[in-house]
């Protein structure tokens, strides 16, 4: 695993567009051969753009031939050009990312792949996922010391706001219990209406705001964790559903990815 990140890495800064596409390639094969398939098709969907942006079509194709069922359902409204703000626009139509391609969510990771800057990574991040999600608002906690601490937010309605890592035990207008319990498991956790199910109503936070829709998940890189991916909806209730889960966790595992190559 280290030398499959160390591989991709040095591709990336030195801009060996087709080195890139290889190793990425070669870990999507990996990771499938782990039964770790959210994590392969992280690196298969940067592989084949990575392919696409190098010109190697026939090698893209050949990608599309040998994952024929992953591809058909990502490449299936190919055609449909969606940029980062039709994203946004989709999700507060239709209350949900059901109608959004796989393919649509990759492209807008594919632009932040060669990112090396820190601090712009993680705005673009979570500008991307509170985006694609359609959620209100969403948060991104990482490990530093030993300590889960809170580096950045954004909402739908304003920029994303990196701040200095504030650790999470300092802070009140969070629902620390949630948070807490998927550091602890590493399971994520989905609720419809967080107000009113689950083991978190009593959360003062979720108690005092009668929050609704919560989706939390846990950031894992070689199987350690990593840090947190916390969206929130005080629209609607059940607004992370089963359908658009696998575009989310998709999304969070790129967070884990990327995070790690600029560390």
């Amino acid at each position: 695993m280290e030398y499959y990140d160390r591989a991709f890495k040095g591709a990336i800064n030195a801009k060996y567009t087709q080195e890139e596409a290889l190793a990425n390639e070669l870990a999507a094969e990996f990771y499938f051969s782990c039964d770790r398939n959210s994590t392969a098709e992280v690196y298969l969907l940067q592989s084949y753009y990575s392919y696409i942006r190098w010109g190697a079509k026939a090698k893209a194709k050949d990608l599309e031939t040998r994952y024929a069922e992953f591809f058909s359902k990502v490449l299936q409204r190919e055609q449909r050009e969606i940029d980062i703000t039709q994203i946004s626009t989709l999700s507060k139509t239709t209350g949900s990312i059901a109608a959004i391609d796989l393919a649509t969510v990759a492209r807008a990771l594919q632009a932040i792949s060669s990112e090396t800057n820190s601090d712009r990574l993680l705005s673009r991040l979570m500008h991307i996922a509170v985006q694609a999600a359609g959620a209100s608002k969403g948060l991104l906690f990482l490990m530093d010391g030993g300590r889960l601490q809170l580096v950045a937010e954004g909402s739908v309605d304003a920029a994303t706001r990196l701040v200095s890592p504030v650790a999470i035990v300092t802070l009140s207008n969070l629902p620390i219990s949630l948070i807490r319990y998927v550091e602890r498991t590493r399971k994520t956790v989905v609720l419809n209406h967080a107000a009113t199910e689950g083991i978190f109503t009593n959360d003062s936070y979720i108690r005092n705001t009668q929050r609704k829709s919560i989706f939390c998940y846990p950031l894992l890189h070689q199987e350690k964790f990593a840090g947190v991916l916390y969206l929130e909806n005080n629209l609607t209730t059940g607004s992370f559903t089963r359908t658009n889960l696998e575009v989310l966790q998709l999304l969070a595992s790129q967070v884990s990815v990327s995070l790690f190559y600029v560390a």
